[in-house]
């Protein structure tokens, strides 16, 4: 069985923290956040009830990728 459900994330824009919205079947395992050049500028294990803190990245675009068992998903979001 594949994994069809995207990644979503909300509110966006944001201005600190962010919530994961996943299949209830999902696990997230770990999340990057990487900045509009590819770098990773937050990585967190496990994120506690879908839960991140991009409190402390500066304002702009970011990509938040989310890996779980069934594979990588990945969302955009604005940081205010």
């Amino acid at each position: 069985m594949g994994f069809t459900h995207p990644l979503t994330v909300s509110p966006n824009p944001t201005n600190g923290l962010l919530r994961l919205h996943r299949a209830p079947s999902a696990q997230i395992d770990a999340v990057e956040v990487l900045d509009v050049n590819g770098r990773v500028v937050l990585r967190t294990g496990r994120p506690a009830d879908d839960l991140i803190d991009l409190g402390s990245l500066e304002s702009g675009v970011y990509v938040v990728r989310a890996f779980m068992q069934e594979g990588m998903r990945t969302a955009r979001v604005v940081r205010e």
